[in-house]
């Protein structure tokens, strides 16, 4: 599922960064493991990881500089979504295939 969200983001000019640890590459883009790895601050961060790594990455999108985070379905942790509003992200709980709006201005979606 992160995958489709990754291209249907990437195709409609969103600027896009795919996160995994095990993985050099996504699609053929390159593949950063860490959040904090990226060359540039993420806006937004969707979340497509089980809820039990919700609370670190949280904390490590704060860190790479992000303002937002995105809890796919099944993503979410509420104490990851506490954090995460106790220190000032803006959080937003669903399916972003639902809510995806075109923006080639778009920035950071990770």
């Amino acid at each position: 599922f992160g995958n489709r969200i990754y291209r249907r983001l990437r195709d409609a000019g969103y600027r896009v960064y795919p996160i995994n640890p095990r993985e050099s590459h996504i699609e053929g883009d390159p593949a950063y493991k860490r959040l904090t790895d990226l060359p540039e601050p993420p806006t937004v961060v969707d979340m497509v990881i089980p809820p039990r790594y919700a609370l670190s990455t949280v904390q490590d999108a704060l860190r790479a500089g992000a303002s937002a985070i995105w809890f796919q379905p099944g993503a979410e942790d509420p104490a990851a979504i506490r954090w995460a509003r106790e220190h000032g992200l803006d959080v937003v709980e669903s399916c972003i295939l639902v809510h995806h709006v075109r923006n080639p201005q778009g920035n950071g979606a990770a």
